[in-house]
């Protein structure tokens, strides 16, 4: 409790600092109170849009110790508290079955958690900046049905990369009400597939070992054409 404390102290103290000397809401800026909250969780979780820096070498200190600090305070906070629900659920683990309906689960977890993000940022960010209207701008040039696959490319472009804090600067969020939505979805979305991967992962190594460890040791395993042959020491 003390970590999470401390992590939400150092939130805070952020919050404060960007909203009271970063000067944010200027210019082409959507709001202060709401950038403060934007640029503090996307700092904390690793997720760089490239659309909001710090200009005031103070507020790139606070960048500096959210990134530095507060990160690793989450990660060793989710990793105690995934290691407890292992702990309680890892009596499942034993049984075929439920380990491959959890695998299952998983991949449905992320799909769930993609496809959501996708609808969040349609309807809080796209349909903001398209003025309400789902219709293309004759400016774009394109037929309906090419332009309709151009933006399902780019929200699901822009889903995975809040999902594993990929950040290239290509696409952000630039509305009041896409930003407040980054802020509520970013830690579900992250911590889902922070979660989903690692388990998926520990699957894949458990399976591989049965598998390694049911060879006998010096045997010979090929492919089904012989194409390229594994021995086991």
């Amino acid at each position: 409790m003390f970590l999470v404390h401390t992590g939400l102290l150092l939130v805070f103290a952020g919050l404060v600092i960007f909203t009271t000397i970063s000067g944010f809401g200027t210019g082409e800026r959507v709001g202060t109170f709401i950038d403060a909250f934007y640029v503090a969780y996307c700092t904390v979780f690793s997720v760089g849009f490239g659309d909001i820096s710090p200009l005031k070498s103070l507020t790139r200190i606070l960048c500096d110790v959210l990134g530095l600090v507060v990160g690793p305070i989450v990660v060793m906070v989710l990793t105690h508290f995934l290691g407890r629900l292992a702990c309680e659920l890892g009596r499942w683990i034993s049984s075929r079955f439920l380990m491959r309906y959890r695998v299952y689960s998983t991949l449905g977890m992320i799909l769930l958690a993609l496809f959501l993000g996708m609808a969040g940022i349609y309807i809080f960010e796209w349909l903001h900046l398209a003025g309400g209207s789902p219709s293309p701008s004759p400016s774009t040039m394109l037929p309906t049905d090419a332009y309709a696959w151009v933006l399902f490319v780019d929200i699901f472009h822009l889903s995975v990369m809040m999902m594993n804090t990929t950040g290239f600067g290509d696409f952000a969020f630039t509305t009041a009400f896409g930003r407040a939505f980054t802020i509520v979805w970013v830690p579900f979305s992250t911590i889902v597939f922070m979660v989903a991967g690692t388990f998926l992962a520990q699957t894949f190594l458990f399976y591989l070992a049965r598998i390694i460890g049911a060879c006998p040791r010096g045997s010979t395993v090929t492919d089904e054409h012989g194409g390229s042959s594994f021995v086991f020491f």
